[in-house]
């Protein structure tokens, strides 16, 4: 395996671990990897090079020749390494996920006060009963919804599917009212 293989075999196992461990053949994949990669190098800096002029000074043309090497490179890397796209962490993604939602003792607190607005306009209006309206009977059902979804939620004690199933159901409940 050539250094463009390893390359590719580290950025595949930082970044992509689940696609790395479900590969059959690292070893054939990553040396196959790197000899393409090597390939798109060699024919990129071959066509910039042919383009430099004859008449180039030593150091000039020295000089030319390393910023060829280098820019092909980065592109044959950046098309062959680079895009591979990364795994986010489920952990990290639910741990997200539950930061832009209302904390489980804040939805007694939201309850209440959707509660209190339909009493206090019920109050003002003279009706006998308060009168929720659509607004404030999403509002909720969604945070009755909610609530089981996000107390007593750790992530970190969680499996893996029980954090994917977690996701997944916040995700269908859609975002905050």
């Amino acid at each position: 395996m050539n250094r463009y293989g390893m390359m590719a075999r580290d950025h595949w196992m930082k970044h992509a671990p689940a696609r790395y461990a479900a590969l059959e053949d690292p070893q054939t994949y990553f040396t196959q990897v790197g000899e393409s990669i090597a390939a798109q190098v060699e024919g990129a800096a071959s066509r910039l090079e042919a383009e430099l002029p004859a008449d180039l000074p030593y150091l000039e043309k020295a000089g030319q020749l390393k910023a060829i090497r280098r820019q092909a490179e980065e592109v044959a890397l950046t098309d062959q390494v680079y895009s591979v796209q990364v795994e986010t962490d489920l952990t990290e993604e639910l741990e997200e996920l539950l930061a832009q939602l209302p904390s489980p003792s804040d939805i007694p607190r939201l309850i209440d006060h959707i509660n209190d607005q339909a009493q206090n306009l019920a109050e003002m209006e003279g009706w006998p009963e308060p009168i929720l309206s659509q607004e404030q009977q999403d509002q909720l059902t969604y945070l009755h919804k909610l609530r089981p979804l996000i107390e007593a939620v750790d992530p970190q004690q969680m499996s893996e599917a029980e954090v994917r199933d977690r996701i997944l159901q916040l995700q269908e409940l859609g975002p905050a009212q």
